[in-house]
């Protein structure tokens, strides 16, 4: 209709005109048409994210070709024993990992201090306080559940203990025994050990998860299971193998963290996303490639700090040079009452190739550094979470927050659907 239209309104002359012009424009609005769809093919095999990240090249593995799950992402808080006093129970917390308690090398569980003193174990005292009762029962309004760290971090003891059949026995019962006396829904495994020596025992530390996992599959009601590793673990001489551990347990927490520490040679990010040769040598996205070949998506939980590090450097530069001992840990709430306190020198800083900030400033004379996570950082993190599927954060720890909770308010907002 409208095309006859159009023809009995021209003349002849500029009939053949128009329709030239005619065959231009559709030829254009092809050419549109096939763009627009080609995009339309190609978002809907890339993952959509609004940040950064996409500008790096390493990062494309990433994209796979189904949309992100708009599953719910679990929320691990670790409580050090020394926190206690700082916690407040927090809206998106599914659950409370409670740190910890130390496993001796007969499969006792330590409740007096190293070498034999008088001392309680602060991480046992704690647990059997009326203040972690309180909590206890607070958590339990808010369907939060309470997970158990049991801690081996030295590379004798964890030999004694994962090559006596007696005394992986002894734990069991232990084990038992906190069970019915606690409302605990989960257990959690921090094996730390000098790497040469966990090598040594890989076989063996796989076999006890399998024990471990197999008594628990027997309760009348689901104990989760979960291990923490070093960013490293998928291809470092560590005492974990992933392969092997993954299904045997729940999740795997990777501890994606002190990438710089307090005795670093150079100031740097605690947790950065990326990294270039010539600063750093290692990054969280490089790390968690290696990680998700071996470990299913569904079963990885990445760790993310509330804490930063500063140090006295030589100068205000990114990566200056640090002075040896000077490095100090600074928690979140700390870093931002420093920032609320008048100082002309302080200068706040954006590291892009890390996704980290970092803040400079000089007193007394001497220059400081302090690397650290915010709210625009941690985002980035919970975008890497939803882009890989993980199973969803591990905040190391609950009580270094700020009184605003502005790094819980950007994890309700951005992490779950």
């Amino acid at each position: 209709m409208k095309k006859s239209f159009v023809k009995s309104q021209l003349k002849p002359k500029r009939e053949k005109f128009n329709l030239a012009l005619m065959m231009k424009l559709i030829i254009l609005w092809l050419v549109v048409l096939t763009g627009s769809i080609s995009l339309t093919i190609w978002f809907s095999y890339q993952q959509p994210l609004v940040s950064p990240i996409n500008q790096f090249s390493q990062f494309h593995f990433i994209h796979n070709s189904f949309p992100i799950q708009k599953n719910h992402k679990l929320v691990y808080g670790f409580l050090p024993y020394w926190n206690m006093n700082h916690f407040q129970p927090k809206k998106g917390l599914d659950r409370l990992v409670y740190f910890a308690l130390a496993i001796k090398a007969d499969g006792q569980i330590a409740v007096s201090g190293k070498n034999g003193q008088n001392k309680p174990a602060p991480g046992f005292q704690r647990l059997q306080s009326d203040q972690f009762l309180t909590i206890l029962d607070q958590l339990g309004k808010n369907k939060t559940r309470v997970d158990l760290v049991f801690s081996l971090f030295d590379g004798q003891t964890a030999k004694h203990f994962l090559r006596s059949n007696k005394a992986q026995a002894e734990f069991l019962k232990n084990l038992d025994s906190l069970i019915l006396a606690y409302p605990i829904s989960g257990i959690n495994l921090d094996v730390e050990i000098p790497a040469k020596t966990g090598y040594q025992l890989r076989k063996e530390f796989s076999q006890f998860v399998t024990k471990l996992s197999q008594h628990l599959a027997r309760k009348p009601e689901k104990i989760n299971l979960s291990l923490d590793v070093y960013a490293g673990a998928a291809n470092k001489p560590y005492i974990w193998d992933l392969k092997a551990l993954a299904p045997k347990v729940d999740h795997i927490i990777l501890m994606a963290y002190d990438f710089h520490r307090a005795n670093s040679t150079t100031a740097g990010p605690v947790a950065p996303i990326f990294s270039q040769s010539h600063q750093w040598a290692n990054d969280i996205s490089s790390y968690l490639k290696q990680t998700l070949q071996l470990v299913p998506a569904q079963k990885l939980i990445l760790g993310i700090p509330f804490y930063g590090y500063r140090w006295q450097t030589v100068d205000r530069s990114a990566q200056a040079q640090t002075f040896p001992q000077s490095g100090k840990s600074l928690t979140y709430a700390q870093i931002t009452q420093l920032l609320t306190q008048p100082n002309p020198s302080l200068k706040k800083r954006w590291n892009q190739t890390a996704l980290s900030p970092y803040i400079s400033y000089q007193k007394d004379g001497k220059t400081y550094i302090i690397y650290y996570d915010n709210p625009r950082s941690i985002k980035y993190k919970l975008e890497l979470v939803k882009q890989l599927d993980l199973a969803g954060v591990a905040i190391w720890a609950l009580g270094y927050e700020d009184k605003n909770g502005t790094l819980w308010q950007v994890i309700n907002q951005n992490l779950n659907y």
